[in-house]
């Protein structure tokens, strides 16, 4: 009651994802006219491959978002190396030789998006596990990682922003949510197949420049300012 409420007074709210829109409208009694998508986007110069897109160290995992479920991840039958850089606590996972975590620092450097951008690149694969939420977490990992020519081993969430972009086995991997077995299994598919993993990589890439460049986010802001002039 509170929340509808507090919505109520709004003369606008967005959403990041269609899923998460639907089920706010419906959870909230939202008016759906009062509501609108605004599409994530990212700097494509910034966020691009290098000269080695076969590049093989381990599987990285980056957020900390208390909708990740890296359980799955720690628990996925691999013996690839696994790095998660994350300020969530994991210490209740059991230890495995494979797995590293890091909370602060690469290699002894402080993890700015010059050091994400080179851990992207050195790594086989981006693992974004998550609990299967309506929200639309995993945004920015999911499409920087792409946009750097990574195949991506994605979370197939409630909340999924762009279902109609992502395609299992060609841009991406889609795994169902909860599933350590499926994560192991995509994670062996990669490792095992290095002509898919570089034709996902470039599918990535390709779809990052057509569909993820901040253009869209220019468009989305333009579009909520138009809106609001002609309520003036």
């Amino acid at each position: 009651r509170l929340i509808r409420k507090s919505l109520s007074g709004l003369d606008h709210i967005f959403f990041f994802g269609p899923g998460d829109r639907e089920r706010a409208c419906d959870m909230y009694s939202l008016d759906v006219s009062k509501t609108s998508l605004f599409q994530f986007g990212i700097d494509l110069e910034f966020w691009c491959p290098n000269d080695h897109p076969l590049a093989s160290d381990g599987v990285l995992a980056v957020g900390s978002d208390s909708k990740r479920d890296y359980g799955i991840l720690i628990n996925a039958p691999v013996s690839e190396n696994i790095n998660i850089v994350t300020s969530l606590n994991l210490e209740h996972f059991p230890r495995r030789e494979n797995v590293k975590i890091f909370k602060g620092s690469w290699e002894g450097a402080r993890i700015t998006d010059l050091v994400l951008r080179d851990m992207y690149r050195r790594s086989m694969a981006v693992a974004v596990p998550l609990l299967n939420v309506w929200q639309p977490s995993g945004y920015s990992v999911t499409l920087q990682a792409m946009a750097c020519g990574k195949p991506v081993i994605l979370s197939d969430i409630k909340g999924l922003w762009d279902r109609d972009v992502f395609r299992s086995g060609v841009n991406c991997i889609l795994v169902k949510p909860g599933d350590s077995q499926a994560f192991g299994r995509a994670i062996s598919r990669l490792r095992d197949d290095e002509v898919l993993r570089e034709a996902m990589g470039v599918a990535a890439r390709e779809t990052a420049t057509k569909v993820f460049g901040l253009h869209r986010m220019e468009a989305g802001l333009r579009a909520l300012v138009d809106m609001d002039l002609d309520t003036l």
